[in-house]
């Protein structure tokens, strides 16, 4: 009898609920500034964080704020591009969190030099978001910025180059400040280690031990 125990999937959903369920609170300060300035401020950015959820609710993606719970607890990194657009006299947020697990990007004194995120989208997401006909029922699609141009491309085939003044590449690409900060040659692989740092060696021997006790059974 092999047994294979849920104990890693347990620990994983106990510690992203209590993430998820933490309050989050924004806090202004400045000095010389008055109560009623700094409470102006947190509302803004209070007003920014949840328009930016609409919109994420709006194309089926969960909250902001969970999926960087999870990507945190999991990954041990985290992502997102963050547009802030004007259409007239209306104001867009448009943040959208990538899994890290599909990003490349690179890094320079100045900060995130490019940064690439690789998905795979339906013909019907294609068609819809850029107006580009496939012939199979899916494809990979790259969204890739730099600091002053954005690129997307469609398999091998590049569909989209547009210029941006944004002055910087408009994505965040952060380590969780977890896991070894030493700087061995082999450092690189124990920089943002997710929750399973400590334990993730233990998990095969208690499916063994639960597999010989299953099978003397």
């Amino acid at each position: 009898h092999n047994v294979t125990l849920n104990d890693p999937g347990v620990f994983a959903g106990r510690a992203i609920a209590i993430l998820s369920s933490a309050y989050q609170q924004v806090v202004v300060e400045g000095k010389g500034l008055k109560d009623n300035e700094t409470t102006y401020v947190e509302e803004f950015i209070n007003a920014v964080l949840w328009e930016a959820d609409q919109n994420l609710i709006k194309q089926g993606y969960i909250p902001l704020y969970n999926w960087l719970c999870e990507q945190a607890c999991i990954r041990g990194r985290l992502s997102s591009r963050n547009l802030v657009l004007f259409d007239g006299n209306t104001l867009n947020i448009d943040i959208t969190p990538w899994d890290t697990r599909y990003n490349t990007f690179a890094f320079s004194r100045d900060g995130l030099n490019w940064i690439g995120y690789e998905t795979k989208r339906s013909s019907y997401d294609i068609e819809s978001e850029y107006e580009k006909v496939i012939s199979g029922a899916d494809a990979t699609v790259v969204d890739l910025w730099s600091n002053d141009k954005n690129f997307v491309f469609i398999g091998n085939e590049s569909i989209e180059e547009r210029n941006h003044s944004f002055g910087e590449t408009p994505c965040i690409y952060q380590i969780v400040p977890s896991g070894s900060m030493l700087q061995d040659d082999d450092s690189t692989k124990f920089q943002g280690e997710s929750i399973y740092a400590l334990d993730r060696n233990i998990y095969e021997q208690l499916n063994k031990c639960a597999t010989i006790l299953m099978t003397q059974n």
